[in-house]
């Protein structure tokens, strides 16, 4: 098993500053528990010109360690050695075809994997930035690709807001609710959760758009409650609600989850969403508004009448709800 590491900032300012003191490499080493080899080659590698003499720098050093390390690890383009094939590829980007249409086309005419989408994606945001207007969804910055296969998994543990039985669907009973964040500029967002039947809502403001910072605040609404009317929470397919099954397990609730891209399936919180967005439009600071502010807005909800109550207040329905405890 292979458990080299590369040396810390911190170990080469102690290794110079044990050096200064004019103790050996090889009890510098036992120090740090590495080889002499490897501390002879840093100062060795890493010495940089000065007025008095070539000297050694550990900022510097660990500066020039990482830029080696990543460009060592750096694919080289197809395009480097092939003018032509980057001509094209920029011809036909400019004509408005996307990278895997590009890379298609190419396979097709050769019988042959010329050159792929991914390697026309990365190429044009290392080496060819000019062209990101050319595609279809031009962001300045690309997101780093990675293994997203543990929410694959999820997805297949989640119950379908399809299966969700018609006493819930029809808002026959309380007990019932639908949570979504609202996000704003900044890291803070809000974590906004609305019983079905009697909407009403709750409001906490989460620090960040964790998935455990999530968790956290459901869990602070849900304890609020009495045990019959936490029956049941429906969720989109937002990451921050990795954790759902925590709740299922604490407060034995059922949890039902939208189709992908289908958020409107969770009508009610959306449309309160659409009504705290009145006071907090999307280019809001969430991050600065007081507690304060957030509550306010939560009371002005549970205490507008609503034409669906039959102009009752979602205060004055839960409470009602409340009062019919088993």
């Amino acid at each position: 098993m292979k458990t080299f590491k590369h040396l810390s900032l911190d170990e080469r300012e102690t290794m110079l500053m044990l050096k200064a003191q004019g103790k050996s490499l090889r009890t510098i080493a036992h120090y740090l528990s590495r080889s002499t080899s490897s501390l002879s080659r840093e100062l060795k590698r890493n010495r940089i010109p000065t007025r008095l003499g070539p000297a050694y720098r550990p900022a510097k050093a660990y500066l020039q360690a990482r830029l080696r390390l990543k460009q060592g690890h750096r694919k080289t383009s197809p395009f480097a050695k092939k003018p032509e094939l980057k001509n094209l590829v920029t011809e036909q980007l400019q004509n408005q075809w996307s990278p895997e249409i590009i890379a298609g086309r190419l396979k097709r005419q050769f019988g042959t994997t010329i050159v792929s989408h991914e390697s026309i994606y990365r190429w044009i945001y290392t080496d060819a930035r000019h062209l990101i207007p050319c595609l279809l969804r031009s962001h300045p910055k690309r997101w780093r690709r990675g293994s997203r296969s543990w929410i694959l998994r999820l997805k297949k543990q989640r119950i379908s807001i399809r299966q969700r039985p018609e006493e819930i669907n029809k808002r026959l009973s309380p007990g019932h609710w639908e949570t979504d964040l609202l996000w704003g500029q900044g890291k803070a967002a809000l974590q906004v959760t609305v019983e079905r039947k009697t909407r009403l809502t709750r409001i906490v403001t989460l620090a960040n758009k964790r998935a455990q910072t999530s968790y956290l605040a459901i869990s602070e609404v849900l304890s609020q409650l009495p045990t019959h009317l936490r029956q049941s929470m429906t969720y989109d397919n937002g990451v921050e609600n990795f954790l759902y099954q925590e709740v299922v397990r604490r407060f034995k609730i059922k949890a039902y989850f939208c189709d992908p891209y289908s958020a409107w399936q969770k009508g009610t919180v959306e449309n309160t969403n659409g009504l705290i967005r009145r006071f907090l439009p999307k280019n809001t600071i969430l991050d600065t508004v007081p507690p304060e502010r957030i509550a306010g807005i939560q009371d002005w909800l549970n205490n507008r009448p609503r034409k669906c109550l039959d102009f009752q207040t979602p205060a004055e329905a839960f409470q009602a709800s409340v009062a019919l405890a088993p």
